[in-house]
């Protein structure tokens, strides 16, 4: 082995503080920690310069080669072989690939194009955002926007009952780094989403439908949008990501009465992630309202109803957020949330108190549903509702978004068109 100190590979310091390895005088000092640490840290300085120096195309050593400009000056030479090391650390650490570039321009610009057509209210209704259940769609788009891995765990967003497909696009544009599947059982649907969303590569599309088991199912009415002799896959959750080990993050269930038959089929997956999720009910409709807030209650969740009709005839639709216990506190730091919580746009409810929290008046036998029949055609309808709440808007104040779904989204689009004027005004 050589002797390091012999071979003069690392000098030693003299008393007198000048080198003298190489002239072999007996009285000197040993490398101390400190000097060894600066000698190590040059060494390194030297090897990192060396690595991206090997990395730069056509060279491989530190100088231009036969790049250099032979009559140019020194200066000039050391500062065309600093730029050549920059640029060797600029694509040593940034992706300099022409097509990773291009599709990360092409991506942010299809973002874009669909953010603006998804908020844009004076065209196409149809591909807007927010012209039903705004607070729904505002209040979750702000969640992703602001969350930063605190409001929500791990894990894919997931759309069923897509529908046209607006919300599952409104989240993949507002999250931009989690992948969004957007479902339907419509076959035209599906491909309608594909047409107008197939751009954003985070965005994936499917036909079916979820259910308590695996298997398929014919069309109940003719709002699924396809022939009635057809059938579409359903899949459960666990399907699709408790057995496949995929993580679940949110969810928003829109399943015409299927959701606890739905939770069902997704135990494994909630116990595992506790995704948050929302789900649609009835508010009076007890019978199924009471067996599925029980349930994401002893799941350990809180839930929290929405206060605006989400479909329609009867106008006490609710869309509910089911928010994990644990992550009350994380939520409490959501503005979107504290907002509408402060205003009451959304409640905290359980299954003994929604009734009397959400239209009262709907109740079977209540002034806006008389008889004994909560499906009749004059139970809980919005003319009906619109009509009891003259009769005492002074002792039930409330919004109009909260009672109606045809008003309610008439409302929302005057004042866009008031923003847009406001706006010309000033061109």
């Amino acid at each position: 082995m050589i002797n390091r100190k012999q071979s003069g590979l690392f000098p030693s310091i003299t008393a007198q503080g000048t080198t003298s390895s190489l002239q072999g005088k007996r009285h000197r000092k040993k490398l101390t920690p400190t000097l060894w640490v600066k000698f190590l840290s040059v060494v390194s300085c030297a090897f990192f310069v060396a690595l991206v120096c090997y990395g730069m195309k056509g060279r491989e050593h530190l100088f231009l080669g036969e790049d250099a400009d032979p009559s140019a000056s020194l200066v000039d030479q050391a500062h065309q072989e600093t730029n050549a090391v920059d640029s060797s650390i600029a694509a040593f650490l940034l992706p300099t690939n022409s097509k990773d570039v291009h599709n990360l321009e092409e991506d942010e610009r299809a973002r874009q194009s669909i953010h603006q057509t998804l908020h844009n209210y004076g065209r196409d209704l149809g591909q807007t955002v927010g012209t039903h259940e705004v607070l729904l769609s505002f209040l979750l788009s702000s969640i992703l926007k602001e969350e930063d891995g605190l409001l929500l765990p791990e894990g894919t967003i997931l759309d069923c009952g897509a529908q046209f497909g607006e919300q599952g696009a409104h989240y993949a544009v507002s999250s931009p780094h989690r992948k969004v599947i957007s479902m339907d059982p419509s076959p035209k649907n599906v491909q309608l989403m594909k047409d107008r969303y197939g751009s954003l590569t985070n965005f994936e599309i499917r036909h079916g439908g979820l259910g308590r088991e695996v298997g398929t199912m014919k069309p109940r009415d003719n709002s699924f949008s396809m022939d009635m002799n057809s059938e579409f896959p359903v899949y459960t959750l666990d399907s699709m990501y408790f057995d496949k080990g995929l993580k679940l993050a949110l969810a928003h269930l829109d399943l015409e009465g299927l959701e606890l038959e739905t939770l069902l089929g997704g135990l494994k997956t909630i116990r595992a992630y506790k995704p948050v999720f929302t789900v649609e009910l009835r508010v009076h409709e007890t019978e199924k309202t009471t067996p599925l807030l029980d349930l994401i209650a002893k799941e350990g969740y809180d839930t929290y109803v929405i206060d605006e009709p989400c479909g329609m005839p009867p106008v006490d639709l609710r869309n509910i957020l089911c928010i994990p216990r644990d992550r009350s506190t994380a939520f409490g730091t959501s503005d979107a949330f504290n907002i509408l919580l402060k205003m009451k746009g959304i409640q905290r409810i359980t299954s003994d108190d929604i009734a009397k929290v959400i239209l009262p008046c709907c109740a079977l036998g209540g002034e806006c549903c008389q008889g004994n029949d909560l499906y009749g055609k004059d139970c809980c309808t919005e003319s009906v509702v619109l009509e009891w709440h003259k009769k005492h808007k002074e002792s039930h104040v409330a919004p109009i978004g909260t009672l109606a779904f045809k008003e309610g989204r008439q409302d929302f689009l005057r004042q866009q068109y008031r923003l847009r004027k406001r706006n010309r005004s000033t061109e």
